[in-house]
C-alpha cells in the first residue's frame, strides 16, 4: 500500500507539471451540485440539519457531485484551458472490482473542435505521467512489493507494460467496427451478453477489444441514444444510427478507464438533445446560459484517477489502490 500510494503522489505531480505545460488552469468545481452531469440519477444526497440548507426552494435535493464536467465548462468559459482533480460520488450498487463509491476523477476542458486533436491530448498526457514516474524508480519498487500479493497481475508484466504505454501508439478504432470484431467472437466464444449494434458495450466487451489489440485502444464515436446529452453529433452517422463525437479509452485487464468528447455549444441544438434524454431543462437554466450570448467548439475528458494507478500497478482490484475504500455494502475505517 506504501508503494502505491507513493505512486499516486508521483502522479499527481507529475499532472501538475504537465498541465502547467500545456497553459491549463488548476480549478476547484463545487463537490456540492443540484445536477447529475451524466442522468444517470446515482448520486448520493446531501442531507443538513436545517431544512432547505442551500436555498434551492425545497424542491430540489443537493447531491454529491457524479462529474464536474458542466462546472468545468463555466470556468472554461472564462479561463479558457481548465482542469481538475478531485473526489467524485456514484451511488452505484455495485460490488464488482472496478468501482468504488468515492473515487477520484481527473477533467479537462479546452477550446477544441476536433475530435482526434482530444484522443492525441489524452494519449500524450499518460505518455509524459509514465516518463516522469519512471524517473522516480517507482517501477522498480512495485515489482519488489507487488511480487506474490494477492489481486495482482504477474510483476514481471509491468516493466513492458509501462514500456509500451510510454513508447507505442494507442489504437483507435470506431464503435461500429468494435461491434464487427466482436459479433465472430461471440458466435466462437459467447459473451454473456450479446454485443449488439446501438447498445452499450459491456466490461468483457472492453476488455477482449483491449487484449485483442494489445493495448490502450480508444473507441469513438458511439450512438446518440445511449451517451450523455452534451455531446455533439457527429457528420458520420446516419438517420437510423445517429453517433457523436466521442471515446472511451480502455485498456487491458481493466477496461475502460476515460472517456470525452466534443460538446454541444450551439444552444438550439443543446435544448433538442435535453428534450430528446429528458433532461430537466429549468435546472439546467444556467448551463445553457453558456451558449445563450454565443459560444465556442470545445470539449474535453475525465480520466478516472484510481483506475489509471491499478493499471499501472499491475492491481486487479480498485478497493486495494486507495487506503480507505468507500464502497457498497462494506466501506473500510469508516471513521
Amino acid at each position: 500500500m506504501g508503494s502505491v500510494l507513493r505512486l499516486r503522489s508521483i502522479l499527481v505531480s507529475a499532472l501538475h507539471k504537465f498541465f502547467d505545460n500545456e497553459g491549463f488552469y488548476y480549478t476547484n468545481p463545487p463537490i456540492i451540485t443540484s445536477s447529475d452531469a451524466e442522468g444517470a440519477g446515482e448520486a448520493f444526497s446531501v442531507i443538513a440539519t436545517q431544512d432547505d440548507f442551500f436555498g434551492l426552494g425545497g424542491l430540489k435535493v443537493p447531491k454529491l457531485t457524479v462529474s464536474s464536467q458542466l462546472h468545468l465548462e463555466a470556468l472554461m468559459m472564462g479561463m479558457g484551458r481548465v482542469w481538475t482533480l478531485s473526489p467524485t460520488f456514484r451511488a452505484e450498487k455495485s460490488v464488482t472490482s472496478r468501482h468504488l463509491a468515492e473515487f477520484w476523477m481527473l477533467e479537462a476542458e479546452w477550446v477544441i473542435d476536433d475530435l482526434d486533436e482530444v484522443l492525441n491530448f489524452v494519449e500524450r498526457m499518460i505518455r509524459c505521467l509514465v516518463a516522469e514516474a519512471k524517473k522516480s524508480g517507482i517501477v522498480e519498487e512495485l515489482e519488489r512489493t507487488m511480487d506474490g500479493q494477492d489481486n495482482t497481475y504477474p510483476v514481471d508484466n509491468l516493466a513492458p507494460q509501462w514500456q509500451e504505454m510510454e513508447t507505442t501508439s494507442f489504437a483507435r478504432i470506431t464503435y461500429t467496427d468494435a461491434i464487427k470484431i466482436l459479433k465472430p467472437e461471440h458466435s466462437r466464444n459467447p459473451f454473456d451478453i450479446p454485443p449488439t449494434e446501438g447498445a452499450p458495450l459491456q466490461v468483457q466487451h472492453e476488455q477482449f477489444l483491449a487484449r485483442a489489440l494489445r493495448k490502450p485502444t480508444f473507441i469513438t464515436h458511439y450512438p446518440r441514444q445511449i451517451k450523455p446529452f452534451y455531446m455533439l453529433q457527429s457528420t458520420k452517422g446516419n438517420k437510423e444510427l445517429p453517433l457523436v463525437e466521442n471515446f472511451d479509452l480502455v485498456v487491458p485487464g481493466v477496461g475502460e478507464i476515460a472517456g470525452g468528447s466534443l460538446r454541444i455549444h450551439d444552444l438550439r441544438e443543446l435544448e433538442l438533445s435535453m428534450r430528446l434524454n429528458n433532461v430537466d431543462e429549468g435546472e439546467m437554466e444556467w448551463y445553457k446560459d453558456l451558449r445563450k450570448w454565443g459560444s465556442i467548439p470545445h470539449g474535453g475528458f475525465g480520466l478516472g484517477f484510481d483506475r489509471l494507478i491499478a493499471y499501472l500497478a499491475g492491481i486487479k482490484n480498485l478497493k486495494e489502490v486507495v487506503a480507505f475504500p468507500r464502497m457498497f455494502g462494506r466501506s473500510g475505517c469508516v471513521n
